[in-house]
């Protein structure tokens, strides 16, 4: 027998980063919560902001890929956020 599962969430969830750390590309594996406009911007660490995405969005599962492979080596913060909040997460450079 097949259950339906249905997320109830209304925050936006980060699955998955990787790689990371990375040399190049980063794919970022996210559940958007509701039809919603993202955004998904990627910063250094002293707040500079250094690619922005913005996107509307339907309920469900995402990858998003960014090419970082033109940043210096470092540490990077990964925001992904809508109207109802936002979700940061750390990436490494090497």
């Amino acid at each position: 027998e097949i259950i339906h599962l249905q997320r109830e969430s209304k925050v936006i969830e980060v699955v998955n980063i990787t790689p990371n750390p990375t040399s190049n590309w980063v794919n970022i594996d996210f559940f958007a919560p509701s039809n919603d406009n993202y955004t998904i911007t990627v910063m250094n660490v002293v707040g500079q902001e250094l690619l922005r995405q913005q996107s509307t969005l339907d309920t469900g599962n995402y990858r998003e890929r960014f090419d970082l492979s033109g940043f210096d080596n470092g540490i990077y913060l990964i925001t992904i956020s809508n109207a109802s909040g936002s979700s940061v997460h750390k990436i490494v450079k090497q």
